[in-house]
């Protein structure tokens, strides 16, 4: 009752304002700031709290119906990856699947370090800035830990390694190829065992420019992780 209290409050405030900068959630606004080392011009300041108030407001919501059994899933707001000129983003879906399965087991959102698999990951045969695939860095991974995007920040191009084993903030145990293409296999798995890196076929137009509608698209690996 007490957290469907704090977030009822929560959502009052959110969904109270019909602009942006509400002086309320200025205090969580600096605090999400501080906590993902963001920092904007005063050009570009309001323009980005308001996409997070709009964002904060409906992840408020749904996570309120989520406390009335009304969703199976709850959100939350953690930093938006962006990769840059690098080709990291088979290094961005491991890291955003290990986050997803880090959030369900301890009910924290902590940024890992995708810089830490573009610099060490080359062994397992990846190629840094130039494509690799998830299930290389979860063996990586497996066999090393991660570090933090705090500790270990992104840089969009490829470095040294400098993995320090002992900050390492989380580690998999394992992870497995999802077996089918069948939709119904992706939903149980993603119910039963939790995030899903999923690489998929993006070089078509027709994706770029997506508007609505069920888009065919190809897969080319599936992975979740234990």
């Amino acid at each position: 009752m007490q957290v469907k209290l704090i977030l009822m409050a929560l959502c009052a405030v959110v969904s109270s304002f019909k602009q942006p900068l509400s002086t309320e959630l200025d205090g969580i606004w600096e605090e999400w700031k501080t906590q993902h080392s963001k920092q904007y011009s005063k050009v570009d300041e309001g323009f980005r709290r308001m996409i997070w108030e709009t964002n904060q407001g409906l992840i408020c919501q749904h996570n309120l119906e989520a406390e009335m059994d009304k969703h199976t899933f709850t959100l939350g707001m953690n930093k938006f990856g962006d990769m840059g000129s690098c080709g990291s983003c088979y290094e961005f879906a491991a890291v955003g699947a290990l986050e997803g399965q880090l959030f369900k087991q301890t009910g924290t959102l902590l940024p890992l370090s995708e810089q830490n698999l573009v610099d060490c990951s080359g062994d397992y045969h990846n190629n840094g800035c130039d494509g690799g695939l998830a299930m290389r860095c979860f063996s990586y991974i497996s066999d090393h830990g991660i570090m933090s995007e705090r500790k270990y920040p992104y840089t969009a191009e490829v470095g040294p390694c400098e993995y320090q084993n002992a900050t390492k903030e989380a580690w998999c145990k394992g992870f497995n190829r999802v077996p089918s293409l069948d939709e119904k296999v992706f939903r149980d798995t993603l119910y039963e065992v939790g995030p899903i890196a999923v690489s998929v076929n993006a070089t078509h137009p027709s994706f770029k420019f997506y508007k609505d509608g069920e888009l065919g698209v190809t897969y080319d690996w599936i992975f979740f992780l234990n």
